[in-house]
Order: C-alpha cells, then structure tokens, then sequence
C-alpha cells in the first residue's frame, strides 16, 4: 500500500461535500460532535487483487488517495467481509493491511455499505467511528444513503465520460472531414479558380491598348475577382489542413494563421505564445488549441468590428491558458442560448474542444466593451484516451 496521485474525479469533490453534510446531520442527530472517517474501496483489475482507496475524515473530510495490492486469499476474504452484516475486530484483523490502512487503534466501530450499480459491485465505503456499537439503526440508514448518493455521482461522471468521449469521436470525423474536403478544394475549385486567373490576366494583356475602355476595365475587374476568390479558397483551405500542424508544429501553424488573418483584417493583431508550453502540448491538444485561436480571431474579425485583436497562450501553474481579447463591439452574453438556435455555434464549438482538452471556457463581453474568451486546461491531461485520436 502506498500513496498515489489518485485522479480527483469531480464525483469524490462532490462525494466530500456529501460527507460533511452528513456529519452535520449525524451532530443534530445526536447531539454530539462526530469523529467519522469514511474509505472508499475501488476495484481496479477484474480479479479485485487492486483497489484504489480514497479516505475522508472529519472534521473537514480533506481526502486522501491509496492503492493497494492483497494476495487471492486476502480478495477474497475481503470480498465475504464485504456482504457480512457486521463487521467487528476480529473480521478486521485477518487482514493485516486493512489495519494498517485504518489505523485501528483509533477505531472500534465499522460498517460496510457496498455500492452497487445493477447488480454490479461498483465500490464499497467503509465508515469507522471510535466509539463501540456506533452505527446504530439510525445512523446505518444514513450512511446508506450516502452510499446511494456516491453511486449517483458516479453514474454523473461516468455520463459526462462518455459525452465527451462522443464529443471526441465527432471531432475525429470532423478532422476526416476536413481533410477529405482541403483535397477535394484543391483539386477542383482551386485549380479552376487559378487557371481563370491566369486566363484573365493573358486576355487583359491581348486587348491592352486595343479594346474600348470598358472591356479592359471588365477584364480587369474579373481579374480582381478571380484572384480575390482564389485567395479565399487558399484561405479556406488552410483553416481545413494546416499542413504545419500535421506536422506537429503549432508554433508555426499560429503564425502562417495570424499571416493570413492580418491579410483580411485591417487593424493590429498581437500574439503573444510562450514557447514552453508549446513544447508541453501534444498532437491532439496542439490541434484543439488552433482552432480554438482560428475560431476566436473568425469570431473577432467578422463580429467584432474590432481596432485590436490580442492572443496570448502562457501556463499558470500545470494549467495552459489560452486568452483572445478584443476591443470591439461586444454582445450580451445572455444572448449566446439565441445565437446558437440561429445557427452560430463558433463559442459552443470552442467550449466543447476546452472540455476535451479537460477545461473549461469563460467569457466575458458587454456591449460596447469588447470580448474576452479564456481557456484553462491542465498541461498534464488525465485521462489520455480523450485526446488520443492521431493515435487511435
């Protein structure tokens, strides 16, 4: 047994305040101040020879996190302490680690709530107490709701994992998408467009000086055109396969973005990106941060009517934030549930990638007072199967 840096699950946050609650109950209950202490045994391998520990304890019920590793005899001794009614001292003390773990000279009371979900053993608590024949009638009830409450927070998490694992798996076909799309563009409409240019501007040179002054100035005027469409096919093009990007290179890719940007936008555009976060990013996450900041500046440029766009990606701590400010016209923000039933999904687009990156969005806007968008998502990302779609 020994401590492990456990993944603090938004549930066992939860589960703390759950706890707390309860002690105060159990206090107005009896009148007495409680001194319960709460394990949370997780099965981790199938044959349960490991499991995670999380431990609360009152007063305040700041957890502590474990994993321990038993031999078969130890399992399955402990799964039979697991469906008995009662569990007493000399239940706890064939296994040797569990005294350990719990510190038994404090302890004299012990009660198991098993958590299941469909039959299925989920986990088990164990709430200790040093005063003798503590879990009464009364406080078994209570307890026992506090394990029904854990099982709802998990069946909460477990939703929002695979929401956002679905969430994943939409992106990962959007990038298929996209891709398919840049060579299609590329193929057909791209080529066309720069062959018509080159047509046009050989026309333009064949009448110079001997056509009527309105045909060279419409010959001209479809030269501009056509030039001006191609440039927004490559534009399009680029936002859809940034080939730096598949190369793993961000750094680059920002900067070939912020060139092509400043091409349509007339005001000054800052970019500020510390290059020891780049260096602590990998594939997938380098891949949700450009569209983030191209989803940002599009939002920016075509809403915003700003003077000043400015982007600035730094780390606080192990938390990357990515900033996009602007001093533009700003929006309610109150209005963003309106935007979206009328088709502009740019901010629930941009918050969903900040979930997966396992953070989170906030926006600040008034009108008339500009827009600011902030991204926080730890450098370090828990569970990688939400970011491993080059991999997969």
């Amino acid at each position: 047994m020994k401590d492990a840096a456990y993944p603090r699950h938004e549930e066992h946050l939860a589960f703390q305040q759950v706890l707390r609650r309860l002690a105060q109950v159990l206090v107005r209950f009896r009148g007495v101040e409680t001194r319960l202490a709460c394990y949370l045994f997780e099965p981790v391998d199938p044959e349960r020879k490991k499991w995670e520990i999380s431990w609360w304890q009152a007063p305040n019920f700041h957890p502590r996190y474990f994993v321990l590793h038993m031999d078969a005899e130890e399992a399955v001794f402990l799964e039979r302490l697991m469906e008995a009614e009662e569990v007493s001292w000399a239940h706890v003390e064939r296994l040797p680690f569990l005294q350990n773990l719990i510190h038994l000279e404090r302890y004299r009371s012990f009660y198991w709530v098993p958590v299941r979900i469909a039959d299925r053993l989920l986990a088990v608590l164990l709430f200790v107490h040093p005063g003798r024949r503590y879990f009464d009638a009364g406080r078994r009830a209570l307890v026992e709701t506090v394990g029904d409450v854990y099982a709802l927070l998990h069946q909460n998490r477990m939703c929002r994992e695979a929401l956002l694992k679905t969430r994943k798996r939409i992106y990962q076909l959007e990038d298929e998408v996209r891709r398919r799309l840049a060579r299609d563009l590329h193929d057909g409409p791209a080529q066309t467009l720069s062959a018509l240019v080159m047509e046009a501007q050989y026309l333009h040179r064949v009448v110079e000086g001997q056509a009527p002054e309105a045909l060279r100035e419409a010959l001209k005027e479809l030269e501009r055109r056509a030039y001006k469409a191609m440039n927004e096919i490559r534009q399009v093009l680029y936002i859809l396969r940034p080939l730096a990007l598949e190369q793993g290179s961000l750094e680059e890719a920002l900067e070939q973005l912020v060139t092509r940007m400043r091409q349509i936008f007339p005001g000054e555009l800052e970019v500020d990106v510390d290059p020891d976060v780049l260096q602590r990013l990998n594939l997938e996450q380098k891949r949700h941060l450009f569209y983030l900041v191209a989803e940002a500046l599009n939002n920016a440029i075509k809403h915003a009517n700003a003077q000043t766009i400015r982007v600035r990606l730094h780390s606080e701590g192990d938390m990357a934030v990515l900033e996009v400010e602007d001093d533009g016209l700003g929006f309610d923000p109150n209005t963003l549930k309106e935007l979206r039933l009328t088709g502009h999904y740019g901010i629930l687009n941009m918050s969903e990638r900040a979930e997966i990156l396992g953070g989170h969005l906030d926006l600040e806007s008034q009108p008339g007072q500009g827009t600011r968008i902030r991204v926080r998502f730890p450098l370090h990302q828990v569970d990688a199967s939400l970011l491993s779609a080059s991999e997969e």
